[in-house]
Order: C-alpha cells, then sequence, then structure tokens
C-alpha cells in the first residue's frame, strides 16, 4: 500500500503530482514535454527557418515509409501471382481493360495499392504505440513492443 495516497495525511508521495511554475498541476501530456514538442506548434516569425523534426518524428516517418515501400513489393509479388491467373476478374467496373496487359496493369495497381497500405497502416501504428511507450515509459527495451503488439 505504500504506492496508494496515505491515508492518514491524506497527501500524495512526493513526486506523483507535479505543478507548473504558475500552481496549476502538470497534465501526463506536460510531463512528456520535456523534449520540447511545443516548439513545433506555434507560429514562425517572420524569416525564421522551420525547426527540424523531432528525433522520434523523424523515426517514425521512416520506419513508415520502409513499409510503405515493403508493403509495394509484397503487392506486386500477390498481383503478379493472381494476374497470372485467368480466373482473377480485372477491377470492378472497368469496361475500357480490353487487352491481357491493360488487365495485368489493373490487377497489378489494385494489389500494390491495397498491400502498400495495409502494411503501411500497420507499421506506422506499431511504430507509433512503440515511440509513445518508449517517451512515456522513459525506457527503449523490448517491453515497449510487447506494449505496442508485438
Amino acid at each position: 500500500m505504500s504506492s496508494q495516497f496515505s491515508e492518514l495525511s491524506g497527501t500524495p508521495p512526493a513526486g506523483l503530482l507535479e505543478t507548473t511554475p504558475n500552481g496549476f498541476l502538470r497534465s501526463p501530456l506536460e510531463k512528456m514535454d520535456d523534449q520540447g514538442w511545443r516548439r513545433y506548434f506555434r507560429p514562425l516569425a517572420p524569416g525564421e527557418k522551420t525547426p527540424p523534426p523531432p528525433a522520434d518524428l523523424a523515426l517514425w516517418a521512416a520506419q513508415t515509409a520502409y513499409a510503405l515501400m515493403g508493403g509495394m513489393i509484397a503487392g506486386l509479388g500477390t498481383g503478379w501471382q493472381k494476374a497470372k491467373n485467368p480466373k482473377t476478374p480485372p477491377a470492378v467496373g472497368s469496361p475500357g481493360i480490353l487487352t491481357p496487359n491493360h488487365r495485368i496493369a489493373a490487377i497489378l495497381s489494385r494489389e500494390c495499392l491495397s498491400v502498400s497500405g495495409a502494411v503501411a497502416l500497420f507499421a506506422g501504428t506499431f511504430s507509433a504505440l512503440n515511440i509513445t511507450a518508449k517517451v512515456v515509459r522513459d525506457s527503449d527495451d523490448p517491453l515497449n513492443g510487447l506494449i505496442a503488439g508485438g
């Protein structure tokens, strides 16, 4: 019961509730702002250069972009397999597909877009949750991947 509030004094343990300089309580989101996220969400002065992205945002963008590229390659592979099957229909509602080459192009582009979108959505969500767990827990270990859903 040491982590609970003390029934006798009615005060929380030290460090649980932090206050701002003006006396308000700091929320968990404000505690996470120690990395300086607020400087990215303010109007820029005339002539001021845009600051570089935070390291966590750059990591998330890179991981999502790699997943998008990998999904495109996987989508081309599944699209090629489906295009070789003559029973696979072309795109729905596309009467202008007359030649076999048009049919193959339609199937490849459909599969490439759908698979790459699904893989990028999963990887982007996983990466965002992984980075959020790292920031909230203030540790970079394999448990963050488990928390993110891995």
